[in-house]
């Protein structure tokens, strides 16, 4: 599936999203007056785990995708963005815990050094994962032989070794969305599972203990990533929005930027 360019959205027009996935898309900025505005609408406690890291590229990546988070969920349910609050679930997915008008989106973020993503809808969970395609990968190396099952391995054999990184990350991505999609974290066996990412759309074998029909979407289109999300059945139209527009252009950003 291609991304197409991306919607322009006005930003003074809150909840005129139609049914569907969309998603977000940023890249990771370091400016310091762009970190400035999306540092200013994070929790306290995300600022506290913002500070925490190490390395500059890691504390923006955070920033930006969890900003990008509140002011998504703020465009499309009309509250302020510093006003949403959230729990976490068994596994320890995420949800919206308040204010009631923002309750009925599930969400899903990604985010690598150069660029981060979220995705929204009202339509049940969904995953998203994003790998830059310039990680360096073995693909058939240690962490190939942990996740992929040996149908899986065979067909990543069957490419030529410029055509292998790819093809990883399509499975990997694929295999990440389904599990943020069933919220199970760490909690599921990547080998119970499987794709074949070269069919569209992809296909899926699922675990034995998920009876739930899920649709996948591969996204190209992008040269430096790959993007898979991952929702139940029935398949839904993907919308694209410029996730920078959404935030750097946001006058309440700018406004609490300069208080």
């Amino acid at each position: 599936m291609s991304l197409d360019r991306p919607q322009a959205l006005d930003i003074g027009d809150p909840g005129r999203l139609e049914p569907g996935i969309h998603l977000w898309f940023a890249a990771s900025s370091r400016r310091n007056q762009q970190l400035e505005r999306c540092y200013s609408c994070l929790s306290p406690d995300e600022q506290d785990h913002a500070n925490r890291f190490f390395f500059e590229r890691d504390r923006a990546s955070y920033v930006i995708v969890h900003a990008l988070l509140r002011v998504a969920l703020s465009f499309v349910s009309g509250c302020d963005p510093r006003s949403l609050l959230f729990e976490r679930g068994r596994w320890g997915r995420p949800r919206v815990e308040a204010p009631p008008d923002a309750l009925p989106y599930s969400f899903s973020l990604s985010h690598t050094d150069s660029l981060v993503g979220v995705a929204l809808t009202t339509d049940g969970p969904v995953g998203i994962d994003i790998e830059p395609l310039e990680r360096r990968i073995e693909p058939l190396g240690p962490a190939a032989r942990h996740a992929f099952t040996d149908a899986e391995l065979q067909w990543l054999a069957t490419f030529e070794p410029g055509q292998m990184g790819e093809r990883f990350l399509s499975l990997w991505t694929l295999k990440e969305s389904y599990v943020k999609a069933r919220g199970t974290g760490l909690f599921i066996d990547p080998t119970s599972f499987s794709f074949r990412p070269d069919e569209d759309p992809p296909a899926f074998n699922p675990p034995p203990d998920d009876t739930r029909a899920w649709d996948f979407y591969l996204l190209t289109g992008r040269p430096t990533h790959v993007t898979a999300v991952c929702s139940p059945s029935p398949r839904k139209t993907l919308f694209l929005h410029d996730g920078a527009e959404l935030l750097f252009n946001n006058p309440l950003l700018k406004r609490r930027a300069a208080v």
